[in-house]
């Protein structure tokens, strides 16, 4: 059975954003060396009023692995 995590990265700006999002794509092939399957990342801009834009990040591991 597999365990998923739903991470979210709270960036300090929208450029920090777009850089992380820019690292989480080329970071995804190095994670499988550890058996985690990214399912997916999303970004969220930052709502109105807050300066805060979100990454996410859907990944599973087996159960018992250590992440």
């Amino acid at each position: 059975m597999s365990q998923y995590q739903l991470r979210v990265y709270t960036q300090c700006s929208p450029e920090a954003l777009v850089a992380y999002e820019n690292i989480w794509s080329k970071h995804i092939p190095g994670m499988t060396k550890y058996r985690i399957t990214t399912h997916g990342i999303w970004t969220v801009p930052a709502a109105f009023g807050s300066e805060t834009p979100k990454l996410y990040a859907l990944v599973s591991y087996k159960d018992g692995d250590d992440v």
